[in-house]
């Protein structure tokens, strides 16, 4: 059963980011430190983490705003985190004891992949989708995993056209070690003026978003031969993701495409840093058409595209398997599927929909010690799973993690050879997709 509590001790909350980075859904804005740069704006921040016994499932950093009479805002920025089984009433219940409000209007905006089951979920919980949203909702993520060169062939032609002609500029881009707050709003008020669009960050923000969160961003400064700021953009990096957070560009910046310089020192920081998925941080079509382009013309993919254009295993096996009967050819070529298969019932699922074998990675990783700390590409795996690194790989001890693999290999086919025999079945041939149903 899980139970939602509310963390406030400083013990506990010393681990609340690594903790946040164990779910893919994290964000910057569910970190300790946005939390207390909201504080400085008027928000005061609460934090939640639901536990199954001693695990926790899922988080949530929310911001509290009050007005007179028990009322409240509570708003929680990229989040909640987890499971979205665990945003249910419980989570509501704790959000009132914990604020003491009367009436509240709570809004959050998980970064989690949509899905239909867990919009299902969510309305069966007494949520609902906001009528007036406050975003555009859209956004592009920018893969920042793949070389510089490959990443280059993915912008558009008149993207990397301008990127060329930047490289001919009487400028400079560089790291912005301790970024000025005034300097910076200089430059803002230059292109707010230019673009007849309204106050971007007040001075007072911008202080107060390098002072808590200043640790987890990453600023790159354009300036010309006379040392003026042409330019400047800033990222916030929090495991092997970074947020678009800041951009302007003076009018002479723009004559000399310093935004294009710009952007790609910065991501190619990001590159080193091992930074994978950039994401672009909101964009507007139809209200600013010219940061769209530019984003989109980096070779970013809205973030429905990555997270819902191309099929998925189950989907991809069923049409793959029928177009091959429909072709007569079922009988001459064999399927193998891999991906998030785990259990006996993944394996049994996945050769109901037609394969022929099924691969495993995760649940082998998972037998040896994997605890999923995203540290792989950086080779510092604090369980010796994945690392060069002779210290760290002494923590994964052949004789105590073979014996290991082998029962967990053994275990879950007898359960597959269970379910095998409870369907009345004497081998996996037997299956077909007439076993499989979604309810």
């Amino acid at each position: 059963m899980v139970t939602w509590r509310q963390l406030t001790d400083a013990n506990e909350l010393a681990d609340w980011d690594q903790q946040l980075l164990h779910f893919d859904d994290y964000s910057i804005y569910q970190t300790l430190a946005w939390g207390e740069h909201r504080r400085t704006l008027g928000w005061m921040p609460y934090r939640w983490a639901a536990y199954d016994g001693g695990t926790i499932t899922a988080m949530a950093q929310g911001l509290v705003r009050r007005y007179p009479g028990g009322i409240g805002v509570v708003w929680l920025p990229g989040g909640p985190v987890g499971d979205p089984r665990a945003w249910n009433d419980e989570l509501q219940q704790i959000i009132r004891r914990s604020t003491g409000l009367t009436l509240i209007y709570c809004r959050f905006n998980s970064f989690r992949a949509r899905s239909y089951e867990d919009q299902l979920h969510l309305t069966q919980n007494n949520w609902r989708l906001a009528r007036s949203p406050l975003t555009s909702g859209a956004s592009l993520l920018y893969d920042v995993s793949h070389t510089e060169a490959d990443r280059i062939a993915a912008c558009s032609k008149n993207w990397r056209h301008n990127l060329k002609r930047s490289q001919k500029g009487s400028f400079t881009v560089a790291p912005w070690e301790k970024p000025d707050a005034a300097e910076m709003r200089a430059v803002y008020a230059e292109m707010e003026g230019l673009k007849q669009i309204p106050p971007q960050h007040s001075e007072t923000n911008l202080r107060a978003l390098y002072m808590h969160v200043g640790k987890h961003l990453i600023t790159y400064a354009c300036r010309d031969v006379e040392n003026k700021l042409l330019g400047f953009r800033a990222c916030a990096i929090a495991g092997d993701k970074a947020w678009d957070m800041l951009a302007a560009t003076a009018t002479a910046g723009r004559k000399s495409y310093a935004s294009y310089a710009t952007f790609w020192a910065l991501t190619q920081e990001c590159h080193r840093r091992g930074v994978r998925r950039y994401d672009l941080s909101g964009v507007d079509p139809a209200g600013n058409r010219g940061v769209y382009d530019f984003k989109q013309g980096t070779g970013a993919a809205p973030i429905e595209f990555v997270d819902h254009v191309g099929t998925p295993l189950r989907e991809a096996l069923y049409l793959v398997h029928s177009t091959l009967v429909g072709l007569n050819l079922r009988d001459r070529i064999k399927i193998g599927a891999s991906g998030k298969i785990v259990s006996s019932f993944d394996m049994m699922r996945v050769l109901a929909l037609g394969a022929d074998w099924c691969n495993s990675a995760r649940a082998f990783m998972f037998a040896i010690g994997c605890i999923q700390a995203q540290q792989c590409h950086t080779g510092k795996c604090p369980t010796g799973v994945a690392t060069q690194d002779a210290t760290r790989q002494r923590a994964l001890v052949p004789t105590d993690k073979a014996p290991r693999v082998a029962h967990f290999h053994r275990n879950t086919l007898h359960a597959l050879a269970e379910l095998l025999q409870a369907a009345g079945l004497q081998h996996p041939d037997g299956l077909h997709t007439n076993h499989h149903a979604v309810r």
